[in-house]
């Protein structure tokens, strides 16, 4: 998939705003994986903003499941509001997680 949103640790924290992938088409996917080992529970959030100051949320990204460390646990979910810049907030994981990765793609 294209561009990270987010990316390496799993302490939750606000990930910087990037430039929005597909913003031209109108459609822009946005999926998180994850890579650990046993039972592991991520949720994120994508927020969306025009000036990178002012932001609304967009929705919830959330992966539960038996994890692994080579094969990632995947979620994906397509945005087609209108917003020039996406940033991901990642919550607090649950279970042994070694890597969060979020993508964006113009779809």
């Amino acid at each position: 998939m294209g561009m990270e949103l987010w990316s390496g640790g799993v302490a939750a924290d606000k990930g910087a705003w990037q430039e929005r992938e597909g913003k031209n088409s109108g459609v822009t996917e946005v999926q998180l994986s994850v890579l650990g080992s046993g039972s592991v529970s991520v949720t994120g959030y994508v927020y969306g903003s025009n000036d990178g100051v002012g932001e609304i949320l967009l929705g919830d990204l959330t992966v539960t499941g038996t994890a692994s460390p080579t094969v990632p646990l995947s979620v994906s979910d397509t945005i087609t509001r209108p917003y020039r810049y996406l940033r991901f907030d990642l919550s607090p994981v649950t279970g042994s997680v070694s890597r969060v990765t979020v993508t964006q793609a113009g779809v």
